[in-house]
């Protein structure tokens, strides 16, 4: 399964965490501050705490339906933006076979923060990624479709939840 989940409270640039039970369980913290720019939705500087976090939301909301699209095409590859930052950019790679789809972390610094989903998606295939030493061992999985799908559903209804105040 494959889920993103949102810390309403958390910091703009450790609040966006991407879950993936697979073996072995992973889950990539990430920063939520680039998607404004990505999705031509930036925030404005006199919005309420309220209003920024709805907006993230809805962001993240659109982060989770382009992946949707993107798993659901015809293309065998693609790579799902997770987090582009200001000198560096890391994807989800997915290659799809028949019945399980392979999916590994990839970065580039070819994709970074101020990056559109139109830029990005037309360059995601002339874009060099590269996996780590480190993930490249440790960190792939084959889920199913069906699978990533499902996780991804319930990520969207998530984000449909009510902002609930801290109380100090």
């Amino acid at each position: 399964m494959l889920r993103v989940l949102f810390d309403d409270h958390g910091s703009g640039t450790k609040d966006l965490f991407i879950k993936i039970d697979g073996s072995p369980t992973h889950v990539w913290i990430a920063d939520s501050t680039w998607l404004g720019a990505f999705f031509n939705t930036d925030e404005g500087n006199s919005w309420t705490d309220d209003d920024l976090i709805t907006a993230k939301k809805t962001d993240i909301s659109l982060l989770i339906r382009l992946w949707q699209k993107m798993l659901l095409s015809d293309q065998p590859l693609c790579y799902l933006p997770v987090c582009l930052a200001d000198q560096s950019g890391g994807a989800l790679k997915i290659a799809k076979n028949k019945r399980l789809y392979h999916i590994s972390i990839v970065g580039s610094t070819d994709m970074i923060d101020g990056v559109t989903e139109a830029y990005y998606l037309q360059k995601q295939y002339a874009t060099t990624w590269q996996s780590s030493v480190r993930t490249q061992r440790e960190f792939e999985w084959d889920l199913a479709l069906s699978s990533i799908l499902t996780g991804l559903n319930w990520s969207l209804a998530q984000l449909e939840q009510p902002i609930i105040p801290l109380q100090y």
